[in-house]
């Protein structure tokens, strides 16, 4: 039994292609054939990763896609990650976290809205980052 997570994060190609750069060339109709072809193939459940973030993927259209989009894979979950903010990014914690939550629930998609540990020490999910320092002392991921 393997798990399959797939970092999502929009399922409105052209803000997936800006969170994701890197991916811009998997379209979410490809991703979409690739999630079916797994799930027909080994019955498991897939589960989508979905980093809310303030007023960038966190609107009713966003909601509306990610609905659509999970409601095509049938056999799936999304983990709503709650953003822990790191200096220098300019994204913002989403307000809608638990509006997202209680919508997908209402729309019979499961999802779990994930809480946030570690922030007290930078460490909470997406905050490790690298850091240069003089100090050797200092150890940083």
């Amino acid at each position: 039994g393997v798990n399959l997570a797939i970092s999502l994060h929009s399922a409105i190609q052209s803000k997936r292609d800006f969170l994701m750069e890197g991916l811009k060339h998997e379209s979410l109709t490809d991703l979409k054939d690739a999630l079916l072809y797994y799930i027909n193939n080994t019955k498991n459940t897939v589960t989508l990763e979905y980093l809310l973030l303030d007023d960038i993927n966190d609107k009713k259209e966003d909601l509306i896609a990610l609905v659509k989009f999970a409601k095509m894979l049938k056999n799936v979950k999304v983990n709503l990650i709650h953003y822990n903010k790191i200096d220098g990014v300019n994204f913002n914690e989403s307000k809608r976290e638990i509006f997202f939550e209680k919508e997908l629930l209402k729309n019979e998609i499961r999802a779990t809205l994930r809480l946030s540990k570690g922030t007290d020490v930078s460490a909470a999910c997406g905050q490790l980052a690298t850091h240069i320092t003089t100090d050797p002392k200092e150890y940083y991921i």
